[in-house]
């Protein structure tokens, strides 16, 4: 997909009352989680569906890939669903990409929801559909969560599948955008690329890996020392990725050691950052913590690094105005 290609198909609006397709391509949720969240899903007004037991394990993984595949394609083939919400990341994704038929989503299209190991999966939508899709909360320890932490993320995610937010709307509003920080000021108008960063590397050279030909990318990852973060950050500058963007968006990056220092990562993505000379904008509210605010992969979006905002630059809804 060309970032500067027209407008990507229209996805159906999520109303209250339409079912929900649950799918676990990567592991396993814990079983009274799952439970517990579908149960705070329903009170959300969605009912949902699952095509297997998605809490069945093999090792690490949701099952084996025969039919962790199967599962995708019965949700894409689904008539009766408008959004794939993916019940938890982990590890997984990658195994299936290069046997999952993305014509059935082209065929039948609907949102797919879902961050971490996710990432990879939305990368391949991309780069083999066009198609928009969210990088947002899974169902488990996300749209399952009924804390007041998990507001936010509940309300933009409601606002962008059901079509409030268009054209114009603010993307990071100032109740979740206390943190954010201009690295490099600028604006800049592009897809939306990229999420997990760890997920993102072990896409290079592959069919799935996106476009980073004026794009805007989004990072943001958990579990990851300083050290191994330089790693991840000099594989994509290395590649010559980065030097192709046309922004950039750093989301948050926790669990980053107990021997860490304050500012350690922040000073060390701006050290890859700042010389792009394109508009940085850190701090955003989007990750492996509450909130983590959905946003359309995919999708045109314009980041405004001076003012510290963050926009969407498209309709995202086949019913909204034009």
């Amino acid at each position: 997909m060309n970032n500067r290609l027209p407008n990507p198909a229209r996805l159906p609006a999520l109303r209250p009352g339409d079912t929900v397709s649950l799918v676990a391509p990567a592991s396993p949720p814990q079983p009274a989680a799952f439970t517990n969240a579908v149960a705070a899903l329903e009170r959300l007004g969605y009912p949902s569906k699952c095509y297997r037991d998605v809490c069945a394990s093999a090792g690490y993984l949701a099952g084996d890939d025969a039919s962790r595949i199967a599962e995708l394609h019965a949700a894409f083939d689904d008539p009766d669903t408008k959004l794939v919400l993916a019940v938890r990341g982990g590890y997984g994704v990658g195994r299936l990409l290069d046997r999952i038929e993305f014509k059935r989503l082209v065929r039948r299209p609907k949102f797919v929801v879902g961050y971490s190991d996710i990432t990879a999966l939305h990368a391949a939508i991309q780069r083999q559909t066009g198609l928009v899709s969210l990088h947002g909360p899974n169902l488990v320890g996300g749209l399952g969560d009924d804390s007041a932490a998990s507001l936010p993320e509940r309300d933009q995610w409601l606002a962008l599948v059901s079509g409030k937010l268009a054209t114009g709307a603010d993307l990071c509003p100032s109740s979740a955008a206390a943190n954010l920080r201009t690295v490099t000021p600028g604006v800049a108008q592009g897809r939306l690329i990229g999420g997990n960063l760890a997920v993102l590397n072990a896409l290079i050279g592959t069919p799935f890996q996106p476009d980073f030909e004026a794009a805007i990318l989004l990072l943001e990852d958990t579990g990851e020392t300083p050290y191994r973060i330089d790693r991840l950050l000099t594989q994509l500058r290395t590649a010559g990725l980065l030097a192709q963007l046309a922004g950039v968006l750093v989301g948050a990056f926790s669990d980053t050691g107990a021997e860490t220092s304050a500012g350690a990562v922040e000073a060390l993505l701006d050290e890859f950052l700042t010389p792009l000379g394109v508009p940085v904008l850190a701090g955003l509210p989007i990750g492996h913590e509450h909130p983590n605010l959905p946003l359309p992969l995919g999708g045109l979006v314009e980041i405004d690094a001076s003012n510290r905002r963050f926009l969407l630059a498209q309709d995202l809804i086949e019913d909204q105005a034009a």
